[in-house]
């Protein structure tokens, strides 16, 4: 299991999961945006989500347009994912 998060790199770090899930329904970039999309497995997600989450062989598309610029950190936050690498950052002009 996978979840992607994308968000302002926070100044300190949350601590465990819950931490990160709390910063992330404020923080993460695709909640201002009035078009955000998300289908898994072709199938559309109904209402607000603050991460996407996918089951192992599951595939989802997130569609949004960014409502401000800047770089941004790309992670999964399940547990020793992130530790491992799983991050990376976007920028958006």
């Amino acid at each position: 299991m996978h979840e992607l998060h994308a968000y302002n790199t926070p100044k300190v770090a949350p601590k465990d999961e819950a931490g990160w899930d709390a910063y992330m329904q404020k923080n993460t970039i695709w909640l201002p945006s009035k078009d955000a999309t998300l289908t898994i497995n072709g199938k559309a997600k109904k209402g607000s989500f603050f991460e996407v989450e996918l089951q192992p062989g599951e595939k989802g598309v997130l569609i949004f347009t960014p409502t401000k610029k800047g770089t941004f950190e790309l992670a999964c936050h399940k547990p020793s994912h992130y530790e491992g690498g799983m991050k990376g950052t976007v920028t958006v002009k």
